[in-house]
């Protein structure tokens, strides 16, 4: 039997609901409610604080975790993120 191990991260560029200026200082509070949306179903989550420099989060492998992502623009009215899963495991039996 082989063991897979591998991670899913999703970029997205979305509009949020609600909108305040400058959506770039409410950054963080959308991805705190993000991750406590994914909680309320069940799923372990956390968001990013954006209060350090971007580095790997190998502390949070085991949850979501809601993050910025250099790739994606920054944009006046759009909500970068980047949604990263835990590790994901399967077997081939």
């Amino acid at each position: 039997m082989e063991d897979y191990h591998f991670g899913v991260q999703i970029e997205v560029i979305t509009e949020p609901r609600k909108t305040g200026n400058p959506l770039s200082q409410n950054r963080a509070l959308y991805y705190k409610e993000l991750a406590a949306a994914l909680r309320k179903r069940g799923l372990n989550a956390q968001a990013d604080k954006l209060t350090e420099p971007y580095a790997e989060h190998p502390d949070h492998y085991d949850k979501w975790f809601i993050t910025k992502d250099g790739s994606l623009a920054k944009h006046e009215r759009f909500m970068p993120l980047e949604a990263i899963s835990p590790v994901l495991n399967c077997k081939k039996s």
